[in-house]
């Protein structure tokens, strides 16, 4: 019974998480795209990713070679569409 409930009560707390990550998800997305047209250039990647240092605001101010940021970009967009 003990089994039981612990999963009945992990699947309601599940559940209640999603719609919270899906905001989460979503701001943050927001945060790259900037122009709001659905997609994230490499450009709007790069200038969150390696944006200005002093103003986390603009962004997060990690120092990438073009290199760096072509690989990183390469990984995350494995199909190349943005």
């Amino acid at each position: 019974e003990f089994i039981a409930l612990m999963k009945t009560m992990i699947k309601r707390e599940r559940a209640q998480e999603l719609p919270r990550r899906k905001s989460e998800i979503r701001e943050c997305f927001k945060s790259f795209d900037r122009n709001n047209n659905g997609w994230i250039s490499k450009s709007e990647f790069e200038a969150v990713v390696c944006g200005l240092k002093k103003n986390h605001r603009r962004g997060l101010g990690i120092s990438l070679t073009k290199t760096e940021l072509k690989a990183l970009i390469q990984l995350l967009d494995k199909d190349g569409d943005g």
